[in-house]
């Protein structure tokens, strides 16, 4: 289990330092354009997920083990 938290915490890491690249700005739209280009999921919403499902794997395996 610990060896699966380093290196989990590992891949965390570089994904975060990763997510940190700020990319160019979107070029200006036309006048009389109405709305702008949809959002694209960025780095840190995937990371945000992989956190959420080993936060949720984890208590459940805690749960798991104590029975409650």
């Amino acid at each position: 289990m610990k060896k699966l938290f380093i290196s989990f915490s590992f891949f965390l890491g570089t994904m975060l330092t990763l997510a940190q690249v700020v990319p160019p700005p979107p070029p200006e739209p036309e006048s009389g354009d109405i709305g702008g280009p949809a959002t694209p999921i960025d780095n840190y919403i995937v990371v945000l997920l992989l956190v959420a499902i080993f936060v949720i794997a984890y208590a459940h395996r805690k749960l798991k083990m104590n029975n409650i």
